[in-house]
């Protein structure tokens, strides 16, 4: 497992963000954070991934155009993540209309 670095946490009664520096595994933990706080596959299954011409899923470049100055939104009801590329920074923005911040740090703690 890819540990990333965090560079800042912020919380509120119903909010959590997270600073991490950009690197590749983000992919992996944004992932691994959706499917643990209950989100469908569907709706984060090709996340930082693409299909090769063959159909297989490859990872994508965090260094892409793509990835640099960009923002994805993903809810479910319960929960709404941003996902925030910078040039060198992630921004990780998770609200809640419960506080769930020990589940949410308890999950990215495996990570830094």
């Amino acid at each position: 497992m890819e540990k990333i670095k965090i560079l800042g946490v912020g919380k509120g009664p119903r909010y959590s963000h997270y600073t991490f520096t950009k690197k590749q595994g983000i992919f992996n933990v944004t992932r691994d954070l959706l499917e643990k706080l209950g989100f469908c596959k569907m709706n984060y299954l090709d996340f930082g991934q693409h299909e090769d011409k063959y159909g297989k899923l490859k990872e994508d470049d965090i260094k892409s155009k793509a990835y640099i100055d960009s923002r994805f939104s993903l809810g479910d009801g319960e929960y709404l993540i941003e996902v925030i590329f910078g040039r060198s920074r992630v921004f990780l923005s998770i609200r809640s209309e419960k506080d769930r911040q020990e589940k949410i740090a308890k999950i990215l703690k495996r990570y830094w």
